[in-house]
């Protein structure tokens, strides 16, 4: 084999290994595009499907009042928030999720530093409110929320406190774990955000985050196993146990 042919073949297989690296930085190149434009497409999805939940569900206090009023802590001003909404709705049961351990009513009341409205007192809270400490996330709060209305035989309407970008995940999260046979009509009620337009786009951008890695958690889930686990809390009247 003389020197010309060698240095053609090296050449040859010098242009497909640049080719394959081409390839490889083309396919990179077109997975970030890919994932920034999914990411900012779920920036722009996840608040407008969020304002469409409040907005369909809003005319459905008109007619009468909820049976529970569900509120998952975090942002600042959701308990404030539903304690108006119980005040509006007295008939309506109130249950917290998510309540840090050493907390309790008094002190919630405290820290959030809530103006109790002039009816209510700290005994009408503790008769009127249940408080769910061991939800750590927000899939915790909608297991418990759900282990809360079956443990109670709650149907019918159910209001949700939280923020407004929060609420398209946790629809999707009571879409997941709802019994097909149980009769709840969830209606969501936000938290007024008085932030700047950053501090609503850096949540927004984190709920992103969150969302993506719930739909991962939701795929690897057993969905049909855990409405079994929970067949024993459901009311017998509704699922004919």
């Amino acid at each position: 084999m003389n020197n010309t042919e060698t240095n053609f073949r090296f050449k040859i297989k010098e242009e497909e290994e640049a080719k394959f690296f081409r390839w490889i930085k083309k396919f990179f190149l077109g997975l970030v595009l890919f994932a920034v434009l999914g990411f900012l497409s779920l920036m722009i999805t996840i608040p407008y499907y969020a304002d469409r939940l409040v907005q369909d569900t809003k005319s459905l206090l008109y007619d009468e009042a909820p049976d529970v009023i569900i509120v998952f802590t975090g942002d600042q001003g959701r308990i404030e928030h539903a304690l108006k909404l119980a005040e509006k709705h007295p008939s309506a049961k109130l249950y917290i999720s998510g309540v840090f351990s050493k907390n309790s009513l008094i002190t919630l009341v405290e820290e959030n530093k809530i103006k109790l409205p002039p009816s209510k007192g700290i005994d009408w809270l503790s008769q009127n409110i249940e408080i769910d400490y061991a939800a750590q996330n927000t899939i915790g709060n909608v297991l418990m929320t759900l282990n809360f209305i079956r443990k109670n035989f709650l149907t019918g309407k159910i209001l949700v406190v939280s923020s407004s970008y929060h609420f398209t995940r946790i629809n999707l999260l009571f879409n997941f774990f709802i019994h097909p046979k149980e009769k709840l009509t969830f209606i969501y009620d936000p938290v007024p955000d008085q932030g700047t337009y950053f501090h609503k786009l850096r949540k927004v951008s984190l709920e992103v985050l969150k969302f993506i890695n719930t739909v991962i958690v939701l795929l690897l889930w057993d969905k049909e196993e855990v409405i079994q686990s929970q067949d024993q809390l459901h009311n017998p009247e509704i699922y004919g146990h």
